[in-house]
């Protein structure tokens, strides 16, 4: 069986009105739901996850098209999390929320860990919205307009 078949089984693919799913993995429960709330008020299916453990699992559960994560999860380094879900699923978009921007050599590490964007806390909700649509991309089942 190629890969592509083992993907195309393991992902399904979303029609044009299926909404997008966003995992959201946070250790403070006030940011998690609020940033849940935002993203469910556009349009969007928000998994919310307390910590790197429970979202670890529930990415492996729902397939995410994007990770919005805090760059600090108490004991575990979001970083390593960021690898393995890339590892796991090598197309998905990872950003993290930050309480200050990164350094040069921040910014390398977590590009090279599959990060593709750094939010600086806090945020302004529309900047968030935009950057986290340009990180995920268009949908591949509709063109571009």
């Amino acid at each position: 069986m190629s890969a592509a078949s083992k993907e195309e089984r393991r992902r399904p693919r979303l029609s044009g009105t299926a909404k997008r799913r966003v995992l959201v993995i946070d250790d403070d429960i006030e940011l998690l739901t609020f940033v849940g709330m935002i993203l469910e008020g556009q349009g969007y299916l928000a998994f919310l996850a307390i910590g790197a453990g429970e979202g670890l699992d529930l990415f492996d559960l729902v397939g995410p098209e994007l990770v919005v994560m805090d760059a600090t999860l108490g004991s575990a380094d979001s970083l390593d999390v960021c690898r393995a879900m890339t590892m796991r699923e090598p197309g998905t978009s990872v950003v993290m929320l930050a309480d200050s921007p990164p350094n040069a050599v921040d910014w390398q590490l977590a590009v090279e860990a599959g990060v593709a964007d750094i939010i600086e806390k806090p945020f302004d909700i529309d900047e968030l919205l935009g950057r986290l649509a340009r990180a995920m991309g268009p949908r591949e089942d509709q063109p571009l307009m």
